[in-house]
């Protein structure tokens, strides 16, 4: 890769139980703000990851840009 993807990883660990992880992985791609290109249960079976995508040009600087997505993206889940 040579530049940023357009898609900030959230992973989400050691929540309670494996249904907790299979509803938080339903919440998330539902989710209408966040909009994840693909959410999984991970292999534990107790923690969910989800690709978030965001837009890459919104501010010119390219590591802003991804800095404050990231913090957004983590400050909304």
């Amino acid at each position: 890769m040579t530049g940023p993807s357009g898609l900030i990883v959230v992973d989400i660990d050691h929540l309670d139980s494996r249904g907790e992880a299979e509803k938080l992985k339903r919440q998330l791609f539902d989710d209408r703000l966040l909009h994840p290109v693909l959410a999984f249960t991970s292999p534990s079976g107790y923690g969910v990851k989800a690709f978030i995508p965001y837009d890459l040009a919104r501010i010119p600087d390219t590591r802003q840009n991804t800095s404050e997505n990231i913090h957004w993206a983590m400050s909304y889940v």
